[in-house]
């Protein structure tokens, strides 16, 4: 066995033990949705590649005839117009 094989296959068992459940998320207690529909501004962000070059982020939260939430997200381009 060549020594990137043995490197590859300790790497994969130490992954496996590595890998754990991810932890419980607890929903706030009585969230009304209503209060979340509406245009928000980013108050923060974690640069990801998808958003180099833009500002001025944005959303729109709507409720959908089936009662879920719709999203649209929008920003500022380098060239200075919203897409």
């Amino acid at each position: 066995m060549s020594f990137s094989s043995v490197i590859i296959l300790i790497c994969s068992i130490a992954g496996t033990f590595a890998a754990n459940e991810c932890p419980k998320i607890v929903t706030q207690k009585n969230f009304d949705i209503n209060k979340y529909f509406g245009f928000w501004y980013e108050a923060y962000r974690n640069e990801n590649l998808f958003e180099i070059g833009y500002t001025c982020s944005n959303a729109t939260y709507t409720k959908n005839d089936d009662g879920s939430v719709g999203v649209w997200n929008q920003a500022h381009n380098a060239v200075g117009t919203y897409e």
